[in-house]
């Protein structure tokens, strides 16, 4: 298998945009760590896991697009991490009670974070830990 990776800009909140293109299957994966906006292309598959054909013969594909209301970043203290995407807007009370569950044992508290989308400034803003660095700030420190 084998597949092109890239960072761009996040259409949605200026983030990394990390894109994963499959280039056999032609399926793709786009996930933002700044605010979760994700998009998948993925090929229609039947009940044994093949691929469908339209008449024309050609794999006929599923399009999802997610728009980000926060993502989630778990960092554990032996060094794996997980992005968790917010399929819906966050509350206040639902982010206590996430930020409440972890098991500090596990996790390094002093790099996870979490992030919400505020509609009024159309930006993220941190519920707590660090927001992660748009695109632009992370090339210009490069320099």
């Amino acid at each position: 298998m084998s597949s092109v990776q890239k960072t761009v800009k996040c259409p949605q909140c200026g983030g990394e945009y990390t894109t994963d293109f499959d280039c056999k299957t032609f399926e793709a994966f786009k996930f933002c760590s700044r605010c979760g906006k994700k998009e998948l292309i993925s090929l229609i598959r039947d009940e044994n896991g093949n691929a469908v054909y339209d008449t024309d013969n050609k794999p006929q594909y599923r399009e999802e697009s997610h728009f980000g209301y926060g993502c989630l970043c778990l960092v554990g203290k032996k060094g794996g991490s997980t992005l968790y995407s917010m399929t819906e807007p966050l509350n206040d009370e639902t982010a206590k009670e996430l930020q409440n569950s972890f098991n500090t044992e596990l996790v390094d508290v002093g790099k996870y974070y979490l992030t919400k989308w505020d509609p009024d400034k159309k930006d993220v803003v941190a519920v707590f830990g660090e927001i992660p660095k748009t695109f632009d700030d992370y090339f210009s420190e490069e320099e």
